[in-house]
Formats: C-alpha cells, structure tokens, sequence
C-alpha cells in the first residue's frame, strides 16, 4: 500500500516570502474583526450586563438658572403714627419726572405770583366752609385732618385766612399802600414796597382757596410749637411752607412763616425734599 505524503506548508510560507504586504494586510482585518465581533458580544462592559439606570440618572440634566436677585420690599405703612417725623418718601431725580410730569397742570399745582397772574373773575369751582373761614372745598378734608392731627398731638391750628377774591384782595393791597406811602418819596415806590408784604390783586394764592394763613401774621410766628408742628407735619397733609425764608427773591415776596399752600401729599413730599419753592418746583417739572 502507498504511503500518502504529509500535507507541508511549504506554500504557506513561500506566499509569505512573494507578498510579504499582503500578508500583513490580510492579518490586521482579521484582528479587526475579531475585535468588533467581541465588542458586539460583550457590549464594551466586560462582560458584565449594563446595570439598569438610577432615578437621578434617569432624568434629564438641566443646567440651573442663576440665582436671582432679592429687591428689599420696605413697608411704607409704618406703624408708629408719631405725627413728629415726616417719613413721606419723595421720589428722586430720576424718577420724579416721568412720575409727577402729569400733574404739572393740576389744579392743585396751579402756579400764582406776580409772573402768573389771576383774571378778576377767578374762583374755585366751590369753597367751604373750616372753623368759620372759606377754602378751596377741595382742600376741606385734608385741612380738617390736618387740624384734627394737630389738636391730637396738643397744637391748636387756627386759620386767619383762607379763600379772598380779586375785590377783596385789592383792598388789603391799597390799604398796605397807603401805610407805606409816608416812607416813600412816590406812589410808585410804595406800591412796590406794598407788594412784598401784601400781594397785588391777581396775584394772591388766596384766591385759589388753596392757601391758608394760620394763626399769627407775624414773623416771630417761626419760634412757635404751632410752625414747627406744621414744618414736620405739614407735608403728611399736603401742605407746603409756600415763602419760607431765604426764598424772596425767587417768590417776591417776603418770608411769611404762617402761609402754607396745598399741593397734595406726594407733592409737598418731594417740595420738601428738594428745597424748592413752587415756582422752583414747576420749572423742575416742565423740564
């Protein structure tokens, strides 16, 4: 019986030896089948199963928005009713403005001097009646309060005068003429002069009803509890030192520390705040 020959790889190696690149070729795709086909098998964990996802995992990351910012929120009903301190806020440059603007042509802003005259036949729509004198019936309510505060706290507001009209005002005007004519050389100097004590027909708050005079028409007025009750309370009220002292010379007329004017609460706050007479405070306003 013939004896068969061993199979050699011979040929094997002489393939090698006559393409030695093809060789390494076919090698490294057989490498890299084998390594995909493992990381299909084991899913790139091992071995091991994937464990199932946590709750925390399960839910969607977002990343958190800045923290915002906290604005103080400030009370302004406080609690403590001491009428002594004016605690009303008034708004400041940069806002009063746009927030005031609309009521520069308010009646209770109505503007009176000797550069804004009223025609003879101005009066109030109606007045009232207040502890026996006649105002703007406008202003009654918060008069009477203002009063009524006052008398709370032991001052005793009295008012010397409230609404006059043109007849009436010219008469006290010619009256402060002729008192003033014997220190005068001329008629004309007199009246000048009358005019910073007493104001020109037309030319007096008072016949607006909105000003009122209150209990002494002196100067020494200002050394009383009475004045300085209404120079810390008087703003609350929404009332105003109209020609306080130091302002003559923008108002024209001299300082009368009795005379307080209504312009509402929020405006006699920012009056106040600012230091500016009415005439002052209008210009402001207009731009």
């Amino acid at each position: 019986m013939r004896r068969r020959k061993k199979r050699s790889f011979k040929w094997y190696m002489k393939l090698i030896r006559l393409n030695l690149p093809l060789f390494f070729a076919l090698t490294g795709l057989i490498i890299l089948l084998i390594l995909v086909l493992a990381l299909l098998i084991f899913g790139g964990h091992g071995g091991k199963p994937k464990p199932p996802p946590s709750d925390s995992e399960t839910t969607t990351s977002v990343s958190e928005p800045p923290p915002t910012t906290e604005v103080a929120i400030v009370d302004d009903d406080d609690d403590d009713d001491d009428d002594d301190d004016d605690t009303t806020q008034a708004p400041d440059d940069t806002t009063a403005p746009y927030q005031l603007r609309g009521d520069v042509d308010a009646w209770f802003l109505k503007l009176v001097g000797p550069e804004d005259q009223l025609d003879v036949n101005y009066s109030p729509d109606s007045t009232a009646d207040v502890s026996g004198k006649p105002v703007n019936a406008r202003i009654q309510e918060p008069l009477l309060a203002m009063i009524e505060a006052a008398a709370a706290d032991g001052i005793t507001l009295e008012i010397r005068s409230g609404y006059r009209d043109y007849n009436e005002q010219d008469q006290l005007f010619e009256e402060q003429v002729a008192l003033k004519l014997p220190d005068f050389a001329t008629e004309e100097e007199a009246r000048a002069a009358a005019a910073t004590v007493v104001a020109k027909p037309g030319t007096s708050e008072h016949q607006t009803g909105l000003a009122i005079d209150f209990n002494s028409l002196e100067t020494n007025f200002d050394e009383s509890a009475e004045y300085q009750w209404l120079k810390n309370n008087g703003a609350k009220h929404g009332f105003i030192e109209r020609y306080f002292e130091g302002s003559s010379n923008i108002t024209g007329v001299t300082y009368e520390p009795w005379h307080w004017r209504y312009v509402t609460p929020v405006h006699a706050a920012a009056i106040k705040a600012k230091g500016y007479t009415l005439e002052q405070y209008m210009q402001w306003l207009r731009g």
